[in-house]
């Protein structure tokens, strides 16, 4: 390879051999930057799935604050001992939400949410009809 001018420092140098230490420097900065950001891209992309897990599994029938906790620090804690995404533990967020109040939630706690949700549809839906009947 031919001489040309260092990138870093305009001195004239064998690139191909050798890189100054002024290079060397600003290569390793550009790393640890783009570590920093590939860093900061995977913590916000495993927050997303936690909060999407979160939010679908409140809306499952018999879920309360409890269950909520209790399935978050299995799958925190999942995360921190292999290092793993949640995503590649558990797949999509939704999915394991349902998973994992069919396991955690008692299934008469789950069907009396569901016939409770149910009612509650009903009567919304009545008076939504008579809001629309009565000009209200």
């Amino acid at each position: 390879m031919g001489d040309n001018v260092c990138g870093s420092c305009n001195a004239r140098r064998r690139i191909d051999v050798y890189l100054c230490e002024t290079a060397i420097d600003r290569l390793g900065e550009h790393m640890a930057k783009k570590d920093r950001t590939t860093d900061a891209a995977a913590e916000k992309d495993r927050e997303k799935w936690m909060a999407r897990f979160q939010v679908r599994l409140a809306m499952q029938p018999g879920v309360d604050r409890a269950v909520v906790l209790q399935a978050v620090k299995e799958v925190t804690a999942h995360c921190a001992e292999t290092g793993e995404h949640p995503r590649a533990a558990f797949g999509d967020p939704d999915a394991y939400a349902v998973r994992t109040a069919e396991r955690l939630v008692p299934a008469d706690r789950a069907a009396r949410a569901r016939r409770q949700n149910a009612l509650v549809d009903g009567v919304e839906s009545v008076l939504e009809k008579a809001k629309g009947i009565t000009g209200l």
